[in-house]
């Protein structure tokens, strides 16, 4: 066999952009790969500390229909920002009050035009308007300067004006201009607009192979206090990395996931390598041919329950229970006092044991009364548990809900039920399913 062609330097060099081979003279670089790497240096102290063109960017979202308001995070200037992350993260007083006053007032500009065009130039019905800006938004985007205003001001708006025709049934918030920004400040500005979704546009950390790479953070009902685990990430956004074509794919993607399961972060991903291998076959496993999955009796009532109860969380749990043929009776209040109340329920630990019992078939209720709520409340709240993982935070089991007075919530955590001084107290109980007759 004959010895493979040696592979040259100049052949490497061409698929990376690693500073690989770079030759010398005597004991130093050559003059021009010094320079090269001086003038890489050079780039990425100046992407760190450049400043992001807000005016530019705005106007060039108006163009596109969107509206954008300008904000700052609580670090007062670029020194403060680089030795302080913490004070990235979160908003200023003054941006916080912009923002309320801005809540409700973005909209897709596709979404608005199917709307309301048709009334003719300059004739807009007033309810119509109302209707649209009043609307919490699905999707709201914040453009944050991060470490590289360079890759913000290069890729931010390409990439928004790439998505927005795929999210044409989407409302879409007014877009958040960021100065002194890190990622977390996103949960700040989609928990004050109420979105169900963020997507925070940032400049990443410059490299000496890279000024101008944009991140993309996306995560599902932000709010203060999330958890890195609570995102997924898009990286590397930029012509050499990832173009925009195929970031604007995977976003688009990733965005209809997101929504469609109502979880972002580690959890989506399981969830999606869940779903993937729930339709491969299992030697010997009792698998339903249509569907290939294992039969769920719990999530099937829940599924056939939800449209007619999800304003009632105690009217859910009664019509699940009785399609399980189990008998529950009152509201929240009284549902809670009968699981806690002895056979042929049994109280369960915790929501770990509560996921384990759904697993393994049985109807669990979750409940706490609403005078066990930090912020007393006339009305308790009970949920009924699904099978699902991986638990939210490795202790809340998926569950299915109605809401008083809204719309509850399908195959989600718990800890989206009850806020975070409540979460903890719900208790769970199990009871066995009864086979309907001649089953």
């Amino acid at each position: 066999m004959k010895d493979a062609a040696p592979i040259s330097w100049p052949a490497l060099r061409r698929v990376t952009p690693a500073r690989i081979g770079l030759g010398r003279s005597g004991t130093a670089l050559i003059t021009a790969a010094q320079l090269d790497f001086q003038l890489a240096h050079a780039r990425a102290r100046d992407a760190v500390h450049a400043a992001v063109e807000a005016d530019r960017i705005a106007a060039e979202l108006g163009a596109l229909g969107l509206g954008a308001v300008r904000l700052r995070s609580a670090a007062a200037d670029r020194a403060t920002y680089l030795r302080r992350p913490d004070l990235g993260r979160r908003l200023d007083a003054e941006s916080c009050q912009i923002l309320l006053r801005h809540s409700g007032a973005g909209r897709n500009p596709v979404r608005r035009r199917a709307a309301i065009g048709d009334l003719g130039p300059g004739l807009r019905r007033d309810d119509e308007i109302t209707a649209l800006t009043s609307l919490e938004p699905d999707i709201a985007f914040v453009i944050a300067d991060g470490l590289s205003a360079t890759a913000v001001n290069a890729h931010a708006v390409p990439l928004i004006e790439a998505v927005l025709h795929g999210l044409d049934a989407a409302h879409i918030g007014p877009v958040a201009i960021v100065e002194g920004g890190r990622v977390a400040i996103g949960d700040e500005i989609g928990g004050l607009l109420g979105a169900d979704l963020v997507a925070v546009l940032i400049g990443e950390r410059p490299g000496l192979s890279a000024a101008d790479s944009l991140g993309v953070y996306v995560t599902w009902q932000p709010a203060p206090g999330t958890v890195d685990a609570a995102r997924n990430c898009l990286s590397n956004i930029r012509p050499e990395g990832m173009p925009i074509p195929e970031a604007a794919a995977a976003l688009l993607e990733l965005m209809a996931s997101a929504r469609q399961h109502r979880m972002t972060g580690v959890a989506l991903s399981q969830r999606l390598v869940q779903n993937l291998f729930s339709v491969v076959p299992t030697v010997g496993a009792n698998r339903t041919k249509e569907e290939g999955t294992m039969p769920d009796p719990v999530k099937d009532a829940c599924e056939a329950c939800f449209d007619a109860h999800s304003g009632d969380c105690s009217g859910f749990a009664r019509a699940v229970a009785q399609q399980l043929g189990v008998t529950l009776t009152g509201l929240a209040n009284d549902i809670v006092d009968t699981i806690r109340g002895g056979a042929p329920w049994t109280v369960l630990a915790d929501g770990i044991a509560a996921s384990q019992q759904a697993t393994a078939g049985k109807l669990i209720i979750g409940g706490l009364k609403g005078s066990e709520q930090a912020n007393p409340d006339p009305h308790g709240h009970v949920v009924v548990v699904v099978a699902g993982q991986p638990l939210a935070h490795g202790l809340y089991p998926f569950a299915y809900w109605g809401k008083l007075g809204g719309v509850g919530d399908k195959d989600q955590t718990v800890n989206w039920a009850w806020n975070v001084n409540d979460r903890d107290k719900v208790t769970y109980a199990a009871h066995d399913i009864v086979p309907a007759p001649g089953a």
